[in-house]
């Protein structure tokens, strides 16, 4: 699963993807100061990817491993809009 979290006062916005089970996030990712919303998270399959959309900045793609998460290269994002 992933999701758009807050901090505890309210005041930053985290990039969250977690595995159904586990008590740790794979990715818990604090996105930049300006960042106001965060619209809901993006899935593709093949290779397995997640992508995070912010109207102030540029979108966060992550690749998704069996226990991993590796942030997608600009290489790897072309030809998927």
């Amino acid at each position: 699963m992933a999701y758009c979290g807050t901090s505890d006062d309210g005041q930053k916005l985290f990039a969250v993807i977690a595995q159904a089970g586990k008590r740790k996030p794979l990715l818990n990712k604090g996105l930049p100061e300006q960042t106001e919303t965060c619209a809901p998270p993006v899935w593709q399959r093949g290779p397995v990817r997640v992508t995070f959309a912010t109207k102030e900045d540029p979108k966060l793609t992550f690749t998704v491993t069996s226990r991993a998460v590796d942030l997608a290269s600009e290489d790897e994002n072309e030809g998927d809009d």
